[in-house]
């Protein structure tokens, strides 16, 4: 994408949701710096996958929305990674805003590709098991109330999580197809798939919870 001059459309948290919804969403703003967070207890920087998962989440809003079941009035997402201390947060916030600098020029770009993993290298068999990740979510109504929720799971997130998500997704359109939500266009994993994938998941290891605080 930096490449062909699209970079900057991938920070664009709206860029999935459909121009005549967009008013509905306008308070979302990707995280650009470091800041503590109460709910959390923790610091919080900016995570490299956010970009592309708030844009998943809200386009699963606005198809929802289309159904009849929104996500709710002026529904924000935000999403960040939890590190330990003010300076980490700082340093993975600043190392970003380095990162993209070098992404937006030709010379920078090149020093990139020496940097990154060759196509076809990656992490050992070993390393992958070991992996894991988990993601805590808390969720605000507009009256206040909260509730938390996580999804993890053991392994490697990019090389084992991924690959067990892929899976059940597929077997789930080829195998499940009577109980999935109906309709058609371009959808995300959630309207698409819907309970029957999160059923999925539950059974082949992943947790996925969701209670009050």
């Amino acid at each position: 994408m930096a490449e062909s001059g699209d970079a900057r459309a991938l920070a664009n948290p709206l860029l999935l949701v459909p121009k005549s919804q967009r008013d509905l969403f306008e308070g979302n703003r990707p995280r650009r710096s470091a800041g503590h967070d109460a709910d959390h207890d923790a610091w919080l920087a900016p995570f490299i996958m956010s970009q592309v998962n708030s844009q998943n989440v809200l386009r699963s809003a606005a198809i929802s929305a289309e159904r009849g079941a929104p996500y709710g009035p002026r529904f924000a997402y935000d999403e960040a990674m939890k590190v330990k201390r003010r300076l980490v947060a700082t340093a993975v916030a600043v190392g970003s805003r380095v990162g993209e600098g070098l992404l937006a020029s030709k010379l920078g770009r090149g020093l990139l590709r020496r940097l990154v993993p060759r196509p076809g290298q990656g992490p050992s068999e070993e390393a992958m098991a070991k992996g894991w990740f988990k993601t805590r979510l808390i969720g605000e109504a507009m009256d206040g109330r909260k509730a938390r929720a996580e999804v993890s799971c053991q392994g490697d997130a990019g090389n084992k999580a991924t690959v067990l998500m892929l899976c059940e997704s597929a077997l789930a359109l080829a195998l499940d197809r009577d109980r999935l939500p109906r309709g058609g266009g371009l959808l995300t994993p959630s309207t698409a798939m819907g309970q029957v994938l999160a059923d999925r998941l539950r059974r082949a290891g992943m947790t996925l919870t969701v209670g009050p605080m």
